[in-house]
């Protein structure tokens, strides 16, 4: 029993570790792309919003008619012409410092024609001839319209005098009325430090990286370069092959295995990348686990200590009934209610039915003992009341009076009465008679007394044809019907009638018979010992109600009840289908 419930118990345990196991890696790494992801998407949405606000402010510049009116004089009007030029470099300052101080942008610088003398300025103007030996400003033309994108570079201000390093769009501005005459380019400038810290911040792993390239490869910010050193070559591999996956996706590069999602930045040739190296996702999930499986080996000790204590409990008790159970082939034994007090589970209701059958089988033998002498008991009354000696004398003595009045007829009615009354009464020593016989045993009775009194005996038969032929005991009416005359004739003048009804109903298995008289009555006293065998004086009547419960249960028997208009009901109640003695 222990070995099965260590065995069935450990296999539990260790199948809920499983099931947690895979279960919190599941979550785990849902949560965590799902946190992945959010950051992500913050820093796309960032970009975007920062990428539109340069491009509308390179749109509002070139096609500002302000700006389109300074920059589209011709050569001659401006170049000799110093208070102009100043004007002109004022409106395009105030403008231009308007702009930024709008807008979340470092620096706006327009490459100007090297004739006008604030074109060396350094800061928001520079020297446009200048620039169109750089490799940027072909790298613009080759772009036709559309602006290009510098990677991070650092960008001195004499008027800070100090390099910061930007991220710059240049665009060209070209003559609205001949637009293939280009007049400037204006660069617009943001800090590469903003965009290197919202990438540090989409970063919620120790060892991924999120970064942003352009096609060629050139790196513009980037979280985590040691790593993208690392899987750089691989990953552009990767690229070559694959198109960059817009949702988590599992990829072997090198000797790692990375979740990777990739999206385009619109309006520019950027890429935005992040990637998680796959052991990191999973390590602090597996120091979670660790515990978890601590956790699980100290439940499997607690699992058996409990086996090894719920085993020994139950087997002991075990042990103990199957001792009584042993003890029974030398006798009955007693068992002690408090031995198993406390237990309710199936042992302990086992050995609760096992004392139960114990003690009810050795109070079924000492109950047959007592009923074996109640029925020898029951068995001589019976016979006893079958011939009363006291109604015998009398019934002589009427026999006797009579013939000295020499009333021959009525001494003939008189002995054929008896007669009868006696040959019902022997029953050819059957137990059990027909509730019709009952009645005629009744009527002779009456008969009889109405010749000793009168006829001050009236009886009423109220019992249905169906019922008649019926078993009860034998010999039980009658009695109740001499009752009924002894005590109901006691208290009546010489004169008054005493009227006696037998009645019988059908009470779905059982049947009811009934004797009332509406003589003196009884007192409560009377009635509530009547059937007491210590204290009742009704000998016949108690005879009567212990055969009915020795035959047919201790349910059935004799009843004593008032009349409303006087006297007394006794109710008789027994099966239908009869019984025989226990």
């Amino acid at each position: 029993m222990l070995i099965s419930y260590v065995l069935i118990l450990s296999i539990a345990v260790v199948a809920v570790y499983l099931l947690m196991y895979l279960h919190m890696t599941r979550i785990y790494k849902e949560q965590l792309l799902y946190s992945a992801s959010q950051s992500f998407e913050q820093v796309q949405e960032f970009l975007n919003y920062r990428i539109h606000s340069v491009i509308y402010v390179s749109n509002v510049l070139r096609v500002n008619e302000s700006v389109q009116g300074i920059l589209t004089k011709e050569q001659s009007q401006v170049e000799g012409d110093i208070i102009q030029q100043r004007e002109d470099m004022m409106t395009l300052e105030n403008y231009i410092y308007s702009i930024c101080n709008s807008v979340d942008i470092y620096q706006i610088s327009l490459y100007l024609p090297d004739y006008l003398m604030y074109s060396n300025q350094e800061v928001l103007f520079r020297n446009l001839d200048a620039f169109r030996e750089s490799r940027e400003y072909a790298l613009l033309m080759e772009g036709k319209e559309s602006g290009i994108w510098l990677p991070p570079q650092e960008l001195y201000s004499a008027d800070t005098y100090k390099s910061v390093e930007v991220i710059s769009y240049l665009q060209t501005i070209r003559d609205l009325n001949r637009l293939e005459n280009p007049v400037a380019v204006a660069r617009i400038s943001v800090r590469s430090a903003d965009i290197h810290e919202m990438i540090e911040k989409s970063n919620i792993t120790i060892s991924g990286s999120v970064w942003i390239e352009n096609e060629e490869g050139e790196l513009f910010a980037c979280s985590n370069e040691e790593l993208y050193q690392d899987i750089q070559q691989g990953f552009h591999a990767y690229l070559q092959a694959e198109k960059l996956p817009g949702e988590w996706s599992l990829v072997k590069i090198g000797n790692g295995a990375y979740y990777i999602r990739g999206v385009q930045i619109p309006q520019t040739d950027w890429r935005l990348v992040a990637v998680m190296p796959r052991e990191e996702i999973f390590q602090n999930r597996d120091s979670l686990l660790t515990a978890l499986f601590l956790v699980t080996l100290a439940l499997i000790g607690v699992v058996i200590l409990a086996s090894a204590f719920v085993s020994h409990t139950i087997t002991s008790r075990i042990t103990r009934l199957a001792a009584k159970m042993e003890s029974v082939k030398e006798g009955i034994p007693h068992l002690e209610e408090e031995e198993q007090k406390g237990y309710d589970d199936e042992i302990g209701q086992l050995y609760q039915s096992f004392q139960s059958m114990s003690n009810r089988l050795e109070e079924l033998m000492n109950r047959e003992y007592e009923n074996g002498k109640t029925v020898k008991h029951a068995e001589l009354r019976a016979l006893q009341a079958q011939i009363n000696p006291h109604f015998l004398y009398n019934t002589l003595d009427l026999i006797n009076w009579e013939a000295l009045d020499c009333g021959a007829d009525r001494i003939t009615k008189i002995s054929r009465a008896l007669a009868k009354f006696y040959k019902l009464s022997l029953n050819k020593g059957k137990e059990f008679s027909h509730i019709r016989e009952e009645l005629a045993h009744v009527r002779y009775y009456i008969m009889i007394q109405n010749f000793r009194y009168d006829d001050r005996l009236q009886l009423t038969e109220e019992v249905p044809e169906e019922l008649l032929d019926y078993e009860v005991l034998h010999i039980v009416l009658q009695p109740l019907v001499e009752n009924s005359f002894v005590h109901g004739m006691a208290g009546k003048a010489e004169t008054e009638v005493l009227s006696i009804c037998i009645k019988g109903y059908d009470e779905g298995e059982d049947l009811i018979l009934e004797v009332s008289d509406n003589g003196c009555g009884m007192s409560e006293e009377q009635k509530s010992t009547i059937l007491d065998e210590e204290k009742g004086s009704g000998y016949g009547v108690r005879n009567i109600h212990e055969r009915f419960r020795l035959v047919y249960g201790e349910q059935y028997g004799l009843q004593y009840m008032d009349n409303p208009w006087g006297g007394v009901t006794v109710r008789l109640k027994f099966p239908k289908e009869g019984g025989k003695l226990l």
